[in-house]
């Protein structure tokens, strides 16, 4: 069995290594362009207003607020003497570091989780500019170790990496803290799940006015832009009941509308305009529906699976957005990627659930 997941382990580098080198080549033959300006298409989303912001070509009083969270980005760019290049061999590296550990301390089909992985397009074009989903692609596997193994290192480390990605997720890591760490929260999982989106609802109340209008205010300033690419009718009717008291009533189709509401909007032609919404987003909803079709058909959409449970953990928190910003899911993406791909069924270590 060790002699096999050590060539498994070699096949998965040797082609994530072929899915570098084939990323490091488009990076340099169109997303550095990109970042220039020299291509008509901007491969990325907000990476501009990151490095603009850490040169000082636009004035953020804060760094970390309700409503910037440009502290982390800024941060690395920083860090990094503002070097693009630099930038992409960086996220290849987190990336890389993620995978790591992943594949040495879990039981993963991996040719799956290449597949999975080197078809998401929010996963390829992360690598291109200094942006967050590089660093939530690692939280998310370091939540997802947390939960598998019950080892508080892996959560400590998404803690610390939270803090440089914005403060919902490191609200997200401390709930799912006490949600592994109280008994009568994970064998209730029904009753807590309705508990936080009715906490939710009572909190956010009259989203338009009151000293909790920030917590409505999810966005980061530079993805004001998204709001463009489609809050329909539908979406803003629930952003009317959300502010009505009536989050808990609309939490499951907003939610969904976030995961897989792009396919509906299905248009090549504005790629050119917006290519980050009408292009990666799109691809990985589409995947999303895909993957979510397979976990129901394998019966893993159970609050019973784990890795389900943090999912909505995760979306009670995050479909709170006003804004039609679907990216803000992406560690929803990962986490159905990380289910399609282990190999044990998660219902297996909950059967005892009832019984503790």
């Amino acid at each position: 069995m060790h002699t096999r997941n050590i060539i498994s382990n070699g096949v998965l580098w040797l082609l994530f290594g072929v899915l570098g080198c084939f990323v490091t080549i488009s990076f340099f033959v169109y997303g550095l362009p990109s970042l220039r300006g020299e291509l008509s298409v901007a491969l990325y989303a907000d990476t501009h207003t990151y490095e603009d912001a850490a040169t000082g070509r636009i004035y953020v009083p804060e760094l970390i607020s309700t409503t910037s969270n440009l502290f982390g980005p800024v941060l690395i760019f920083d860090a990094l003497g503002h070097n693009r290049v630099a930038v992409f061999f960086f996220n290849l590296a987190v990336a890389a570091v993620g995978i790591y550990y992943l594949t040495t301390r879990e039981n993963i089909m991996r040719v799956r989780l290449f597949f999975l992985l080197s078809t998401s397009s929010v996963f390829i074009f992360s690598f291109y500019g200094v942006n967050k989903e590089i660093l939530i692609f690692t939280v998310s596997i370091m939540v997802y170790l947390f939960v598998r193994t019950n080892i508080f290192t892996y959560i400590a480390v998404a803690l610390v990496l939270s803090i440089f990605i914005r403060w919902q997720m490191t609200i997200f890591c401390v709930l799912i803290l006490i949600f592994w760490t109280v008994p009568i929260i994970k064998k209730n999982r029904k009753f807590s799940i309705i508990g936080l989106l009715a906490s939710f609802s009572l909190v956010i109340g009259d989203g338009t006015q009151g000293a909790l209008a920030h917590v409505n205010e999810v966005a980061d300033l530079g993805s004001i832009a998204e709001s463009g690419s489609g809050a329909s009718g539908l979406f803003s009717l629930m952003l009317g009941i959300q502010n009505s008291y009536g989050y808990i009533i609309i939490f499951i189709p907003k939610t969904a509308m976030l995961l897989f509401g792009l396919i509906a909007r299905f248009d090549l032609s504005r790629v050119a305009d917006d290519f980050w919404n009408y292009f990666v987003i799109m691809f990985q909803s589409i995947q999303n529906l895909l993957v979510f079709g397979y976990l129901f058909m394998k019966g893993k959409i159970r609050l019973e699976n784990d890795i389900f449970f943090i999912m909505i953990i995760y979306c009670a928190l995050f479909s709170i957005t006003p804004i039609f910003g679907p990216r803000y899911l992406y560690p929803v993406s990962i986490w159905a990627i990380l289910s399609c791909c282990k190999i044990e069924d998660f219902l297996v270590q909950n059967k005892s659930l009832k019984s503790e």
